[in-house]
């Protein structure tokens, strides 16, 4: 097991483990979003109308998400969780799909004679990555 698996393994979840209906909807809604339609999604599309049920029997909806107390320590347990989840069967950390608002990905496209041609479009997190081939 490599040192970043077993450190993920090592965490102790506090939500997310303990609630597989909100952590299955997060974990769609990145994949349709990430390999589905190539484009990231935000923290609030993420969250949109899923209730979370906590370890204490309550039921929280974040209505307009904040990156800052209970919300951030939320969405960041999940997010966590999935990581470890995605690392474990793709070598790839999902939550990098999530960003705070979308701004445009910049992508490299090649033409027909392997030159190089940048194109924006109005979808995901400007410069989060450069797709090559």
């Amino acid at each position: 097991m490599d040192e970043i698996l077993r450190k993920l393994n090592e965490f102790a979840w506090l939500y997310a483990d303990k609630d597989p209906k909100a952590l299955a909807i997060l974990e769609q809604r990145i994949a349709k979003a990430s390999a589905h339609e190539n484009r990231t999604i935000t923290y609030s599309d993420l969250v949109r109308g899923v209730e979370f049920n906590l370890p204490d029997g309550s039921v929280y909806e974040i209505c307009d998400f904040q990156n800052y107390g209970f919300d951030s320590r939320l969405i960041g347990d999940y997010l966590g969780h999935i990581c470890k989840r995605s690392y474990e069967r793709a070598g790839f950390m999902a939550s990098a799909a999530v960003v705070m608002k979308e701004e445009g990905i910049l992508l490299r496209i090649y033409d027909e004679t392997g030159t190089s041609k940048e194109s924006e479009r109005r979808q995901g997190y400007r410069a989060l990555g450069k797709r090559i081939r």
